[in-house]
């Protein structure tokens, strides 16, 4: 059995632009230390968002797929338009995700 994060998180699985899997993070240290720096974000930010990204968070059993820029914007994938927002804690989520904040 999967364990849950107190916001519900079992699982978070980043993939590059080539839907390549660039980690999962599932150990309880981890998904709670995401939880913390993925809720860290601010209002829509009016920004240009290079998805190079996608986070895949799965929580109580659903899964919602995130576009992400390395300089720290995400915006839901959705048909509908969506806002963009500013994540704060860039480097560390960043490192988390085992990406690069300079990616190209």
């Amino acid at each position: 059995m999967t364990s849950a994060t107190p916001a519900g998180t079992t699982t978070v699985t980043v993939l590059d632009s080539e839907f390549r899997e660039v980690r999962t993070i599932t150990s309880p240290q981890e998904l709670a230390l995401f939880d913390r720096l993925w809720s860290d974000r601010i209002a829509p930010a009016e920004t240009t968002l290079r998805p190079l990204y996608k986070v895949s968070i799965y929580r109580n059993g659903l899964s919602v797929r995130w576009l992400y820029d390395p300089a720290g914007l995400a915006q839901v994938l959705s048909k509908a338009k969506k806002p963009v927002y500013r994540l704060q804690s860039v480097d560390d989520l960043n490192a988390l995700m085992a990406i690069s904040s300079h990616a190209n």
